[in-house]
């Protein structure tokens, strides 16, 4: 079973998103009092996730900073919970590193890019799969985007002839639903899998 996750974003330090790579989970976008706008594309990218919109009222010097370890603090002591920072601002590493030290165990993270969410995400996902499925996915991490297949057909092709050579055919349909069920792969215009 994997973990809830809470994404705390401090949008005013990473004010540059302008889409998301959703994971299933929960996201708080923190704003700043000085900021005016957000673009279209993020609204759009939010619509049907869980997103919740934090305006700080008052400003000051980590103004933000204090509300996101405010929302944290109030979510961090649910069971089976993964949180994530994302910021360029280092000065909540000692907070995550002391908040990991109680819990014994990695519950919190920072990350300073929606890429290593998904990553971290899909790592965690493949950390907890069957064997086939996990070398199936590291297979497809260590070659270049340009070079995996871009139809289901080559995607079946492919771990039949370079990764699974007497797999039946039932299990690699199996492996490649799982692959969607992740949200590794996804199907895009003309059916084409985008990773």
């Amino acid at each position: 079973m994997s973990a809830k996750k809470y994404v705390y974003i401090d949008y005013e330090n990473m004010g540059n998103i302008k889409k998301l790579l959703p994971i299933e989970g929960q996201y708080f976008f923190f704003i700043g009092n000085t900021q005016n706008s957000i673009p279209k594309s993020l609204v759009m990218a939010t619509n049907g996730i869980k997103v919740e919109w934090i305006s700080i009222e008052g400003s000051g010097k980590n103004a933000l900073d204090f509300h996101i370890a405010y929302y944290l603090g109030k979510k961090v002591s649910e069971p089976d919970a993964m949180h994530y920072i994302l910021s360029k601002d280092k000065g909540y590493d000692p907070l995550v590193l002391s908040i990991n030290k109680v819990a014994k165990n990695e519950i919190v993270k920072r990350i300073i890019s929606l890429e290593d969410l998904k990553s971290h995400d899909i790592k965690e996902k493949v950390e907890n799969a069957d064997p086939n499925y996990t070398t199936l996915v590291n297979k497809i991490n260590s070659m270049a985007k340009s070079k995996r297949p871009k139809s289901e057909k080559k995607l079946e092709s492919f771990i039949k002839t370079q990764v699974f050579s007497k797999m039946e055919d039932s299990a690699i349909k199996k492996l490649i639903d799982e692959l969607y069920r992740n949200k590794i792969i996804s199907k895009g215009q003309n059916n084409r899998i985008s990773y």
